[in-house]
């Protein structure tokens, strides 16, 4: 199965992409990918705002595995020159997972 996302920022096209299985696995407990997208709480701040912090929920994602993928992204564009050479360094980890329907839960000012 092949699976790609790109988009544009600032006149240059970024892209991701995966080839894997056709059957997706169970994720596996304690695993890297069960850490990543087992989290359940996510966090924001924008400028002087107080940081907010908000629940997500969602059922147990399976995994397909990862046969090739390419990234093909301009990392000091989107992310600052600090962070140039991930365009030349191999991912830690690079995992497709199934996906579904997330529920968002309003946001709480945490920080003020």
């Amino acid at each position: 199965m092949q699976v790609s996302y790109a988009w544009q920022y600032r006149g240059r096209w970024n892209r991701v992409a995966t080839e894997s299985s056709e059957t997706p696995l169970p994720l596996q407990a304690g695993s890297q990918e069960e850490f990543i997208t087992e989290h359940f709480w996510g966090y924001a701040q924008a400028g002087r705002k107080p940081t907010g912090e908000y629940q997500v929920a969602h059922p147990r994602w399976d995994l397909y595995q990862v046969q090739r993928y390419q990234v093909d992204c301009d990392f000091a564009a989107l992310y600052g020159s600090r962070f140039a050479d991930l365009a030349r360094r191999e991912p830690q980890s690079v995992f497709l997972a199934e996906g579904s329907a997330v529920e968002v839960y309003s946001k709480k000012n945490i920080v003020g």
